[in-house]
């Protein structure tokens, strides 16, 4: 992309041309040519949104509070035209839980991992029983205005009490 710039790049071209072997004539005749960074043109690549897993429900308290319940969604489609090339780089990822952006920082109650799109689920919160709304969204790495189409991905997670299905232990004689 250094020939093209962040954006684009104009170049001034000059093209002679000469004919005739008895009489010689030439002419020369100047143009700009404007080299579009592909990265950023819309018509030109277009970053496409996989489908987030559905029917994800987490039992509070379930699993451990390092570790906890994991799920993943598959990697975003990079379509360039006009033909697929991998000249702009990869993907950067963000993600939502109830709203609030998250990363593998944000657990409780909920982390994302960018580096392998795996979300990673541990709370004891009752406040938080119900169906909870995650969403996906992504930008080129090294050319951040180029995003996904909005609305981002979207599932929900139904997250719910571990009283409504109780365990019971039988002891062993």
């Amino acid at each position: 992309m250094d020939l093209s710039g962040a954006v684009s790049t104009d170049y001034i071209v000059s093209v002679t041309g000469t004919s005739g072997p008895v009489v010689a004539q030439s002419d020369t005749s100047t143009f700009t040519l404007t080299l579009k960074n592909p990265c950023i043109d819309p018509a030109y690549i277009e970053i496409q949104q996989v489908a987030l897993p559905v029917d994800e429900t987490y039992v509070l308290h379930d699993f451990k509070v390092s570790g906890g319940y994991t799920f993943a969604h598959d990697a975003f489609n990079i379509v360039t035209q006009p033909f697929q090339h991998n000249l702009c780089g990869g993907l950067t990822y963000t993600a939502t839980f109830n709203g609030q952006a998250i990363n593998t920082t944000t657990k409780p109650p909920m982390a994302y991992d960018t580096a392998t799109n795996t979300f990673d689920i541990y709370s004891e919160d009752f406040i938080l029983l119900g169906d909870r709304t995650i969403t996906v969204a992504a930008s080129m790495t090294d050319y951040a205005v180029t995003k996904t189409a909005t609305p981002d991905a979207s599932t929900t997670i139904e997250i719910k009490n571990p009283c409504d299905n109780p365990f019971s232990l039988t002891p062993t004689a």
